[in-house]
């Protein structure tokens, strides 16, 4: 029996292309489904001029209002389980969770837990630290032409002002808000943020790095783009 998805047409019989679906859950609100929805546009853009990609589905999960008073990283959890629930999953497909490692969130005992919870639950886990802004920040960016320090602590240099990567985006980009921002100029570059993050990533064992930069983001965007 095929599976049911919301939006998909259904497969033709006559061709010969995989729909691989990538499921996402992010405990922030816009910053990153403004991301993805323009990835998903963005590849379907390329795949026209490469006939032999399979055709990759990004579902990126919205939490309703009721969802949204509950942050937790459990709870975005939740929203994979109800997914995984409601619809047929193939062997192919990916469920991811994405957070943030700021510290101001999640206290090391809470991000050990849900990192074990994720092994259990066999849904792959990309976190940045300190915050999904540093990823963009790799797409624009040389990311040693700013201190370390500045970009992990991630703090406002004056009382009234937007915290260190948001200042930095706003720069780079022309504009930046969490809600309203070109992800498109992002995307131009992207071969670029996900070799920095590789670089970055420096032990494989590691599933965030704890007292530096970094971010696994570029293992979920990577498995899109193959």
């Amino acid at each position: 029996m095929p599976r049911e998805r919301k939006g998909i047409t259904p497969r033709k019989s006559q061709t010969k292309e995989v729909r691989k679906f990538f499921v996402i859950a992010a405990e922030g609100e816009a910053t990153e489904k403004i991301y993805f929805e323009a990835l998903q546009v963005w590849l379907k853009t390329n795949w026209q001029a490469n006939s032999q990609n399979p055709i990759v589905k990004i579902e990126f999960l919205e939490r309703t209002a009721k969802d949204k008073s509950k942050s937790s990283a459990a709870e975005v959890i939740t929203q994979l389980d109800n997914y995984k629930k409601q619809y047929a999953i193939e062997e192919q497909d990916e469920l991811w969770l994405v957070l943030d490692r700021d510290r101001q969130n999640f206290k090391l005992k809470n991000l050990s837990e849900i990192v074990q919870l994720c092994k259990q639950k066999s849904y792959e886990l990309a976190i940045t630290n300190p915050c999904f802004e540093f990823w963009l920040l790799l797409h624009l960016a040389d990311y040693k032409n700013y201190d370390e320090k500045d970009l992990l602590e991630n703090k406002p240099k004056t009382t009234n002002s937007k915290r260190f990567l948001e200042t930095a985006l706003t720069k780079l980009l022309g504009n930046y808000n969490k809600s309203n921002y070109d992800a498109k100029k992002c995307l131009a570059t992207i071969d670029l943020a996900i070799n920095q993050a590789q670089a970055l990533d420096l032990q494989a064992n590691e599933t965030w790095h704890e007292n530096r930069i970094g971010t696994r983001l570029h293992i979920l965007v990577g498995n899109i783009l193959k």
